[in-house]
């Protein structure tokens, strides 16, 4: 008797057995010999990569992105907004991403967008919000570095067309 007796199998033909093999329980028109090969198959072809290792290859390459602009603001450790010193302990959270990181994953790692602000003095909190952000001292600086970086986004969201609205009263005032 068999484990299960209310799943009443198929009897059949194999489409993948000669002609002379005869009839045989069948799964999706096939043996089970010829069905581990036919599932095997589609799993290699349909087999999407691991999102884990998307993942760590993304922060990888997010940390060599913050490795590189840690070194330029190594070299002029100062808030560009305040001027305020920034300590060496705070390099990274002094990186401010133009475009968040978090929603453009296009840019994310883009050589223009960032802009160094101190997290310590506050400045660094006030670009995640566009009103607060247009009317910083260094918002022009963010405009002339986007524009290296517009035509790379492929998200849409709100925030950018914003900016973008922020930035054209901004050529409207010169």
């Amino acid at each position: 008797m068999p484990y299960n007796s209310t799943i009443k199998t198929k009897r059949g033909r194999c489409l993948d057995c000669p002609e002379s093999a005869g009839e045989k329980s069948i799964i999706a028109k096939r043996c089970l010999y010829h069905y581990k090969i036919y599932r095997a198959v589609l799993q290699k072809r349909t087999r999407v990569k691991n999102p884990r290792d998307q993942t760590v290859l993304f922060k990888q390459n997010l940390d060599l992105w913050f490795d590189d602009r840690i070194r330029e603001l190594s070299l002029k450790p100062f808030c560009m907004e305040c001027k305020a010193n920034i300590p060496v302990g705070f390099y990274r959270h002094a990186v401010a991403h133009i475009f968040p990181k978090s929603v453009f994953n296009s840019v994310s790692t883009h050589r223009w967008n960032y802009i160094f602000l101190g997290a310590g003095c506050g400045c660094h909190d006030k670009t995640h919000r566009i009103d607060t952000f247009s009317k910083m001292k260094i918002f022009p600086l963010a405009v002339v570095r986007f524009r290296q970086f517009e035509d790379e986004i492929t998200e849409r969201h709100k925030y950018k067309s914003l900016f973008i609205e922020e930035a054209d009263k901004l050529l409207i005032e010169l």
